[in-house]
């Protein structure tokens, strides 16, 4: 292969790391839609999500071998998000926590105690430069906010205000392959 054939085989100029959007469902009891209009905007870093499967080491007469195994729970998804002078985002998901265990009583505020009271869903597009969302889509099932990241505060310091986000999550489904699952 040369120069020629690799900038021939590199459709549209390649996909862009900046083109893609998140969003989530609301937590339980938010009527905040303002966040949830907010999220598409002020999502500034996140990923598609990882893959595997574990392998399984199957011996015989000293020999290694492996075959497929289970899937392990998937690695937590995170997102780094730009904060508005509302704090809109930032409130709804410490709300969202809040429901699910108290930071005073220790106990679930507000909302069942069933684990669909508590987890939503969340889709990331890739997004190709003609804006066509077809690039890469991939929704999590079973989401919920495990962290919400401090926002450091700088007398020094002129920018932005961005936090990050952990997630967990049951499991994904890649939305562009619906025929694969």
């Amino acid at each position: 292969m040369n120069i020629e054939d690799f900038k021939k085989a590199l459709a549209q100029s390649g996909a862009r790391a900046n083109l893609f959007k998140v969003t989530w469902d609301l937590g339980p009891g938010d009527n905040g839609a303002e966040a949830n209009k907010l999220v598409e905007f002020m999502c500034k870093v996140t990923s598609l999500p990882q893959s595997s499967i574990n392998p399984i080491n199957v011996n015989y007469q000293g020999r290694t071998i492996k075959v497929a195994g289970t899937r392990p729970e998937y690695a937590d998804w995170t997102v780094t998000v730009i904060n508005d002078e509302s704090m809109d985002i930032r409130r709804s998901l410490e709300q969202w926590m809040f429901e699910i265990n108290s930071t005073v009583d220790n106990t679930m505020n507000k909302i069942g105690p069933s684990m669909e009271d508590y987890k939503r869903k969340a889709r990331v597009h890739a997004i190709g430069k003609s804006q066509d969302e077809k690039l890469g889509a991939y929704e999590f099932y079973g989401l919920f906010p495990t962290q919400i990241g401090e926002v450091s505060l700088d007398w020094g310091n002129d920018a932005i205000q961005e936090y990050t986000v952990t997630w967990s999550f049951d499991y994904f489904k890649d939305l562009n392959n619906s025929g694969v699952e």
